[in-house]
């Protein structure tokens, strides 16, 4: 192949992938402008409470990112190291056993500061419920990860996106479910929220492990965890940077306060 046509070749490849990780992108974002309409309706949500939701997905974020160490940051890496090349089953595998300990324990972390979190995050430290689902949803998200950068790293953009957008349909069905038909409130919002997490899990979780032969190698975690926890901690720090004002904000305001701030901060 000439080196003209091979340039060809990786332009196409590039623009196709592209293409499809932009589509999922997209995907999102129009997502969220639909769910928008549910969380401003005042049937269904009060303005406090989607400040309260703002404060739970805002929480959410950093715990995925405090919680997943980085191994699917790592993982990206050393997924192309050819040093790795044959044990890569072993370096899979392990990221996703690994990631899947650290999601158990988010939701563990979460379970034991619920009514603290709650009172904090929530005016009131009963609401521990959607607390509790909060942390479900960061636990299952951190499991995630990884089978994402899986694909990322197999370039199979094609089966990205057909996650990503199962994921966000999973959360659309979910929210409209439990909020506008069951009236479930805020609560009925993070319900849909870990519907859509726990079926990103099976679908990609299920079809990474059906790929792999099963190998677990505590060598591998030390070199996921040096890659991954700097640029998680540079990732914490971006989000408190970028999102930190709206718990100054409901510390000296009120959650009307955050949802105000919060809608404002989406456009």
């Amino acid at each position: 192949m000439s080196a003209d046509a091979s340039h060809r070749s990786l332009f196409r490849r590039l623009l196709g992938q592209g293409g499809l990780y932009a589509l999922s992108n997209l995907g999102v974002k129009a997502a969220g402008l639909l769910l928008l309409g549910f969380y401003l309706a005042p049937a269904l949500l009060t303005a406090a409470e989607y400040g309260y939701l703002v404060l739970l997905e805002t929480t959410a974020q950093v715990l995925v990112i405090v919680a997943g160490l980085g191994i699917g940051s790592g993982l990206l890496k050393l997924a192309t190291d050819q040093s790795y090349a044959n044990r890569r089953d072993a370096l899979l595998t392990t990221a996703l056993a690994a990631s899947s300990l650290c999601g158990v324990g988010a939701v563990v972390l979460v379970g034991a500061a619920a009514r603290p979190l709650a009172g904090f995050l929530l005016d009131d430290a009963e609401a521990t419920l959607a607390v509790w689902l909060m942390g479900a949803y960061a636990g299952l998200k951190v499991v995630a990860a990884v089978p994402y950068v899986v694909l990322r790293v197999r370039e199979r953009a094609g089966l990205f996106a057909l996650a990503a957008l199962t994921e966000i349909g999973l959360l659309l069905g979910g929210v409209v479910y439990f909020l506008a038909v069951r009236d479930s409130g805020l609560v009925g919002v993070m319900q849909g929220f870990v519907l859509a997490a726990t079926g990103a899990v099976l679908l990609l979780g299920g079809g990474l492990l059906r790929t792999l032969r099963w190998e677990w190698d505590s060598r591998r975690v030390r070199p996921l965890l040096k890659l991954g926890v700097p640029l998680a901690f540079a990732a914490v720090a971006s989000i408190a940077l970028n999102a930190g004002d709206r718990y100054m904000l409901k510390a000296f305001a009120d959650a009307e306060v955050v949802a105000v701030y919060g809608l404002a901060a989406k456009f």
